[in-house]
């Protein structure tokens, strides 16, 4: 909407909030009664969707609603229905490192590139220590091998890395 005015997105922003405009009314109002009736039609067509896909059929009807409000519905609707879906919950793997060095997992973040800063960090995979964070005006394989290779004294390199964009350079070079 800013780009249409042809203003910043955040002088929008103060001149909404200064004459107490929202943009953050986006929920559909609907009673309880409604949404438990467009829950049901739904939930006829689709009996094995959960409460995102639930939000997501409603969404494509033009009805916004908390996720919450989705996950209650649900629940009085087929409470049948919503323990199975609780109790095939995705079972997570066990993260197994096993001594201190042996992996370390390293990323770069780039929240704040608009103003010329990268940060990386590296975390030891067994005692989840920080083991570099470094800020720097650029985000290049080379940037990250210098902090690898100028941790603190007593802490070596890692032999291994996980499988991201700064480690597979360093499977390279190991």
């Amino acid at each position: 909407m800013a780009r249409m005015l042809g203003c910043s997105s955040s002088y929008l922003h103060k001149k909404m909030k200064s004459i107490q405009i929202s943009a953050r009314k986006r929920f559909t109002p609907i009673s309880d009664a409604n949404l438990e009736e467009h829950v049901r039609r739904l939930h006829n067509q689709f009996p094995r969707s959960g409460s995102e896909m639930m939000r997501a059929y409603l969404h494509a009807e033009g009805i916004v609603v908390q996720r919450r409000r989705v996950r209650e519905t649900l629940n009085r609707i087929d409470p049948a229905a919503a323990a199975q879906r609780w109790s095939q919950t995705v079972a997570r793997r066990m993260y197994h490192v096993p001594f201190p060095n042996s992996l370390w997992h390293i990323d770069g973040h780039m929240r704040l590139i608009r103003w010329g800063f990268v940060t990386h960090a590296g975390i030891d995979g067994n005692t989840r220590l920080i083991t570099y964070i470094n800020c720097s005006t650029n985000n290049k394989a080379l940037t990250v091998l210098s902090y690898l290779f100028g941790p603190p004294v007593g802490t070596g390199y890692p032999p291994e890395s996980d499988r991201t964009t700064e480690g597979r350079i360093l499977l390279w070079l190991f």
